[in-house]
């Protein structure tokens, strides 16, 4: 591969919610080829569900689409005090003392003490499929675009996002990424993106998934699974979060 790191600008940062709801608009490792096979992968139930990401107010659903895959689409939230109805609830709740609180319940209390209409919904740009893949022990998510059309590649996102995946705390979702500065991807400096494999992706992979100076030391996605009693406070944003 040409480049190890690919900028996602453009179609790929219009697509992939990650980059909208998380600030990574600067550079992201992604493959010019997608890693493993949906028609062979199975979902894992403890991942399907509904995720708030670390620090950003925002959701991603992780919905089955079928045994194998899921469709994942995602909403942010952002304060809108304007359009709050009950402005003393509001006083109130910014002369509250602030408890010491994990960032998945200082969200949620936010929610339930503001109300709804305290929140503007920005919808997530399109929708991702995505996948399970085991390779040398760890298991791997890959992310594709849908929706993305080009004249020349038609449907064929370009480009797919593919994440090492920790389900080791319980509620917790770690998607950390690959290293692309890693002395093993070496061997593939000198090929064009279009002749690199899939097979040669995941022989690499394989190989160094279960060591620690393979992937990027800090960079890895936290997300927290939204509990059952709290879904009927974010029903309404995923609404207007799901339709134009």
């Amino acid at each position: 591969m040409k480049s190890r790191t690919r900028t996602l600008s453009g179609v790929i940062i219009a697509v992939f919610a990650l980059p909208v709801f998380m600030g990574l608009t600067a550079c992201l490792p992604s493959f010019p080829v997608p890693v493993g096979d949906p028609e062979k992968s199975t979902i894992d139930p403890t991942i399907s569900g509904i995720w708030l990401a670390e620090e950003e107010e925002a959701f991603y659903l992780f919905e089955p689409f079928d045994k194998r895959t899921w469709l994942l689409t995602a909403f942010g939230l952002t304060e809108d005090l304007e359009s709050c109805e009950d402005e003393e609830k509001l006083e109130e709740e910014t002369d509250e003392e602030e408890e010491e609180l994990s960032y998945y319940d200082e969200v949620m209390t936010n929610i339930a003490a503001l109300g709804t209409d305290c929140f503007a919904v920005e919808r997530g740009p399109g929708a991702t499929k995505v996948w399970r893949t085991k390779l040398g022990g760890e298991w791997f998510m890959t992310w594709e675009n849908k929706g993305v059309f080009d004249a020349e590649s038609g449907f064929d996102p370009g480009a797919w996002l593919v994440f090492h995946v920790d389900t080791s705390v319980p509620g917790e979702l770690r998607l950390g990424w690959i290293d692309m500065t890693h002395d093993a991807w070496d061997k593939l400096d000198d090929l064009d993106e279009e002749d690199v494999t899939r097979r040669m992706v995941e022989k690499i992979i394989r190989k160094h998934a279960d060591e620690e100076e393979f992937y990027e030391e800090e960079a890895f996605l936290i997300f927290y699974r939204v509990l059952p009693q709290h879904y009927d406070l974010i029903e309404d944003f995923i609404d207007e979060g799901m339709v134009d």
